[in-house]
């Protein structure tokens, strides 16, 4: 699975189109293969979206995206995980493992708060 995290120092930016890394890597029997930091000062803010589906990834984890791109992954293989926050190695981790969900914090490997309660 070719997975892809919207990122800004180190941790999840809170918006894809925000975000100045996009980290791409390939999931192969739970390890990260094929990792790599592409540079998005130079896309456009807006049709981020579209250029990832171009990379052929099927699974995008941000924190948030804009109706905009969202519409952009309509009709595509790429599965959106938005409302995550936490370092890139910690969800990096919880998508290794299968517990990536949408709206968790991976802050010292804690679920948010929010979600605790539940």
């Amino acid at each position: 699975m070719k997975a892809a995290i919207a990122a800004c120092k180190g941790r999840i930016c809170q918006r894809l189109d925000c975000a100045d890394k996009l980290i791409v890597f390939d999931v192969r029997n739970a390890r990260t293969v094929d990792r790599h930091n592409l540079d998005l000062s130079e896309w456009p803010v807006h049709g981020r979206a579209g250029r990832i589906v171009s990379l052929a990834v099927e699974l995008l984890i941000c924190g948030a995206i804009s109706n905009f791109d969202e519409a952009g992954l309509d009709n595509s293989n790429v599965r959106l995980i938005s409302g995550v926050t936490g370092p890139v190695d910690a969800v990096i981790a919880a998508v290794l493992t299968g517990a990536i969900a949408p709206g968790q914090s991976y802050w010292e490997g804690r679920l948010d708060a929010r979600r605790q309660d539940a």
